[in-house]
């Protein structure tokens, strides 16, 4: 048994503020602060990896720079994963699927991935049910925040003042925006927005959150806001959920917060039939339960059992059968990519063929010519 673990991370960069790139800083400080030796992969880097660099954990962009082999891999994202096993041929991993939607988030089938991570519901329901991984393999792993960062306030006041629309994914123009402003004006609460698509993303969330009575979220930045005592609405996009209570959080939670728990169009009328459940004293309830069970403490612990666990099982490699799981995943791989392309090329083909008919036609070229002088200029 190891009692201190070389554990390789990888993830597809390290540059961007969002879900898993915050989520293997925290994982791998955490690791560090248990006596583990943590060091991540990952082709792009930046803001991130500056941290990590900062905690005094290494980073790279290029697996040749390492000289020592990890323990055990654990993996984000099919092709850093894939490069991580092929680099270190003798080493057994994990992968963490951390989305629905983004290709890059579906399972490898590679003989020494030998336990898989679902963070909520749709990911466990991507791995077992669309990929075919078997449930044994398969563990649930809370999304988490570090409750070590993230102080709770003493009190909500018994009416809510301000609001905060918290998310990358919702922009000052956007309707939804505009549908959660109006119906805020309308109970005379003052509203903010803090993310990328509005062009404000923030690096210190814990001392911005306190300053919102109320927070509409989704996924980690909902677990930090009903951290720090808040009430939250689960929300992003076009779409939004209900205010999480102690009743529903369990279920939410269960859904992460996410995709699943957001069942309705926003609007100034849902929007408003969630802002009239604000209730103090239930917020202050569920900031101390998901204190205690939704840390990144409590999370790296269960990744550390996962770990001990990958490397109980007994596997010799079997080069033969790692050859035809790598064909086979580049076989899928290309389809897959090829198909899409093949489809965005019959999304364009109207476009290029009016591009085509003014330049090829004798008549409409002068006319083309002069337009294309006009835009350069």
């Amino acid at each position: 048994m190891h009692t201190s673990l070389k554990i390789l991370l990888t993830n597809h960069n390290l540059a961007d503020r969002a879900g898993t790139q915050l989520y293997i800083r925290d994982v791998a400080i955490e690791l560090q602060k248990r006596g583990h030796s943590p060091f991540v992969y990952s082709p792009i880097l930046g803001e991130i990896a500056e941290e990590l660099r900062f905690a005094t954990i290494p980073v790279v962009s290029d697996l040749k720079q390492l000289s020592f082999q990890p323990d055990v891999i654990h993996g984000h994202h099919q092709l850093e994963t894939l490069a991580a096993l092929l680099h270190f041929p003798a080493t057994p991993a994990l992968f963490v699927s951390h989305g629905w939607f983004p290709w890059q988030e579906a399972p490898i089938k590679f003989p020494r991935i030998h336990r898989y991570v679902a963070i909520d519901s749709l990911t466990y329901t991507r791995l077992v049910i669309e990929s075919g991984i078997p449930e044994e393999k398969v563990k649930l792993i809370y999304n988490s925040a570090n409750m070590n960062l993230f102080e709770s306030r003493k009190f909500l006041p018994r009416k809510p003042l301000k609001a905060l629309v918290y998310s990358n994914h919702i922009g000052k123009n956007m309707d939804t925006f505009k549908a959660i402003q109006k119906a805020c004006h309308e109970l005379g609460i003052q509203t903010t927005i803090i993310g990328e698509f509005s062009g404000n993303s923030t690096n210190n969330p814990e001392k911005m959150l306190l300053q919102y009575d109320i927070v509409f979220a989704v996924g980690r930045s909902a677990i930090e806001a009903l951290a720090t005592g808040a009430a939250v609405i689960v929300c992003s996009g076009k779409r939004i959920g209900s205010m999480v209570t102690s009743e529903n959080l369990e279920d939410i939670r269960y859904k992460n917060f996410g995709l699943q728990a957001m069942p309705r169009k926003t609007s100034v009328e849902t929007v408003r039939s969630e802002l009239v459940k604000y209730n103090p004293q239930d917020a202050a309830r569920i900031c101390e339960q998901i204190r205690e069970r939704a840390s990144t403490q409590q999370m790296t612990k269960d990744l550390i059992d996962l770990y001990q666990e990958v490397l109980l099982i007994p596997h010799e490699v079997d080069v033969e059968q790692e050859r035809k799981a790598l064909s086979h995943y580049l076989h899928q791989f290309s389809k897959e990519h090829q198909t899409k392309e093949m489809a965005n090329r019959q999304t364009l083909q109207p476009i290029i063929n009016f591009y085509q008919f003014f330049t090829k036609n004798p008549f409409l070229r002068p006319l083309f010519k002069g337009m294309k002088k006009l835009l350069v200029r």
